[in-house]
């Protein structure tokens, strides 16, 4: 028995290593840090200038997106974590609101898988070539990255950002030295990521610029954004190989107002920051809110969250109220999981 379980565990190891060793994926596939992922949760309700919130937060995306894919440490390269951002709404009914993600470490996977398996010998020293020839200052990404520097962002087609490309590897340094076979698929693979991170941030341009909640409608479902983002965490750990971060950033009053929310319940944020006797109350309403509708977050993502605008807008809560209100967010955020819930004063510096 023990000389059978012997020959399975030699057998499983060598077809693993085999595996492995034909995988050029996984053979070849450099180790990027794993970023934090950033969601931004934007509320439609009036109670803020949605448009000016975004016309704030989008500079700061942009200036992302130009290098988004981070890099592995190289032999002089330092290592550099790729980006996840993505942005949800806060509407009528926030569940049913879309969420839009513009990047995530799954484009940064499938970038470095293919430089892995394209580049021969792929080394430390090799690292520090790629990121010179492709993502520094006038390389032939950041040459086409240059559109996310402008106010409004224009994808090229793919055969002008795959020949513009193809042009810049025959100048640069050490990449026009490559194979063309080589230069053309990582051109392709290159451009397509381009026009679809183009792509999906134009989608959220478009919708956040546009009219969504009308003057009469309440369009403040701030605990239905909460809850739809516990399957956001849930899904990063999904696909996480290990233990992920999130920072949430939510540009809301934090009053929660919407048809499916009773006057005086325990979601009612606004009458509990108001009439609470004391902020012991407050927290305990908060956390009853947070029970009372499931929102839980799994225990394996760090997450925190940081709150913009809370108390304000056009009819704020009394100014000596608003750590009642405080208070009451603290006991429904500590109730769902988080440890860490703070407030901001900038939207785009949020998750920094």
């Amino acid at each position: 028995m023990k000389k059978t379980r012997l020959l399975w565990s030699v057998m499983a190891g060598t077809l693993f290593l085999g595996f492995i060793q034909t995988n050029p994926v996984l053979a070849n596939s450099p180790a990027v840090p794993q970023a934090e992922s950033n969601l931004y949760i934007l509320d439609f309700s009036k109670s803020l200038i949605t448009r000016d919130l975004w016309f704030s937060l989008r500079d700061s995306i942009q200036e992302k997106l130009i290098q988004p894919f981070g890099n592995p440490k190289g032999k002089k390269q330092l290592a550099k974590p790729s980006v996840d951002i993505s942005v949800a709404i806060i509407s009528k009914v926030s569940a049913n609101s879309p969420l839009f993600n513009i990047v995530s470490r799954s484009d940064s996977d499938e970038i470095w898988n293919t430089l892995g398996t394209q580049i021969p010998a792929f080394n430390s020293s090799r690292i520090d070539k790629v990121v010179a020839a492709l993502f520094d200052a006038g390389g032939v990404w950041a040459e086409q990255a240059e559109i996310f520097k402008q106010e409004k962002v224009i994808a090229p087609s793919e055969g002008s950002c795959r020949n513009s490309m193809l042009s810049s590897m025959k100048k640069r340094a050490w990449i026009k030295d490559v194979d063309i076979k080589i230069q053309t698929e990582l051109s392709v693979k290159l451009c397509k990521k381009l026009i679809n991170i183009a792509t999906n941030y134009n989608k959220v341009d478009s919708y956040l610029t546009s009219d969504i909640c009308k003057d009469s409608d309440r369009c403040s479902d701030v605990t239905g954004a909460i809850l739809r983002s516990t399957n956001y965490a849930a899904d990063l750990l999904a696909t996480s190989k290990s233990n992920p971060a999130l920072c949430i950033a939510i540009a809301s009053d934090m009053l929660n107002d919407s048809d499916g929310i009773a006057e005086k319940s325990d979601l009612d944020s606004k009458y509990h920051a108001t009439k609470s006797k004391s902020e012991e109350d407050a927290r305990s309403f908060g956390a009853k809110a947070a029970r009372s509708v499931g929102v839980q977050f799994p225990k394996n993502v760090k997450t925190k969250v940081i709150m913009v605008g809370l108390g304000s807008g056009p009819k704020p809560i009394p100014l000596n109220r608003s750590s009642y209100l405080v208070a009451y967010w603290s006991g429904f955020f500590s109730a769902a999981g988080i440890t860490q819930a703070s407030q901001s004063q900038s939207i785009n510096k949020a998750c920094a």
